[in-house]
């Protein structure tokens, strides 16, 4: 019985995780303005060199800023 019941919570925590972001994420998206890539490569850079100045690594910093965003970069300049 208990584990009927504990299987019933857990089952509806797990529906609950699933449906409710899913729900509220449709008001969320609509409000946003679309970016560009420029601007979400700015946003990376900008996020590495904060990083970087709070102390981490500079290769830690800047791992998880795409290389197309270096390139396009280096091309404008």
């Amino acid at each position: 019985m208990w584990s009927v019941l504990a299987l019933l919570l857990l089952v509806q925590q797990v529906l609950a995780g699933i449906f409710i972001p899913i729900h509220g994420y449709e008001k969320n998206v609509q409000k946003r303005e679309p970016l560009g890539f420029a601007a979400v490569c700015q946003q990376l850079l900008r996020n590495a060199e904060a990083n970087v100045a709070y102390g981490q690594r500079r290769e830690d910093a800047y791992a998880n800023v795409p290389s197309v965003c270096f390139e396009s970069f280096a091309r404008e300049k």
